[in-house]
């Protein structure tokens, strides 16, 4: 059993460094230990800077010695410009998900302000069920769906970024990566913590009423599957 310590300079590297220094991130070693992948504006940012302080060396949106946090790998090995990178192995891969509402709204904020963005043409590439006439709310909603949908298929392990420090999950963590984590740290990290605050406000009732009915039961499956709350699922 691996004892990680938290230090003092797991706060330098969050405050300060929060990207990795290398620039080229894959020419360490060929494998790593775990890989954690989520949708974008899904908690991701949070979710490193928990798995640092709990003493795994993880890169966002790059590979560190332990691994990576991120969401463009739900497709392959992509920046999030959506650049193609070198490949890797992982022992371990762990789906993040956060709440669809809350996804949603994040993703359709971002598409009003940054229509031009290359993560959004990036998404638009490897989500085909996306269509560039489809109304923004439902071009969001279809995102969380199809790429939760794609993470699933290769992950061994879903658990939302909203528990990410409860007991049970942190238990989970610690079991299937054969590890002690510093839990007093982890849960001493801001659960806001990346959020842009500039999310929209949607309810389950204005998704209803705003995508297609098909979708919006898919999204309400899928997301009592995952645990969250849905009226009518």
């Amino acid at each position: 059993m691996i004892y990680f310590r938290f230090r003092i300079l797991t706060f330098i590297t969050i405050f300060v460094a929060p990207y990795c220094s290398n620039t080229k991130p894959f020419d360490v070693q060929p494998e790593y230990n775990i890989q954690v992948i989520g949708c974008v504006h899904g908690g991701t940012r949070y979710a490193y800077y928990c798995l640092l302080s709990a003493g795994l060396s993880v890169g966002l949106g790059c590979i560190e010695s332990d691994g990576y946090v991120g969401w463009p790998f739900a497709t392959g090995f992509y920046n999030e410009q959506g650049e193609e990178m070198e490949g890797a192995k992982f022992h371990h891969t762990f789906h993040q998900v956060r709440h669809p509402l809350s996804v949603i709204a994040s993703v359709l904020a971002l598409m009003n302000e940054l229509p031009a963005s290359p993560s959004l043409s990036f998404i638009y590439q490897q989500v085909p069920e996306i269509n560039q006439n489809d109304d923004p709310l439902i071009k969001s909603a279809k995102y969380w769906y199809y790429w939760n949908k794609k993470i699933e298929s290769f992950s061994e392990w879903t658990y939302k970024v909203e528990n990410l420090t409860d007991s049970d999950v942190i238990d989970e963590f610690e079991a299937r990566l054969n590890l002690h984590c510093d839990r007093i740290s982890m849960c001493g990290i801001p659960k806001h913590l990346g959020s842009s605050g500039k999310a929209l406000t949607i309810t389950w009732e204005m998704l209803q009423q705003n995508i297609p009915l098909d979708l919006f039961n898919k999204i309400g499956i899928m997301a009592r599957r995952y645990g969250y709350d849905v009226p009518g699922y």
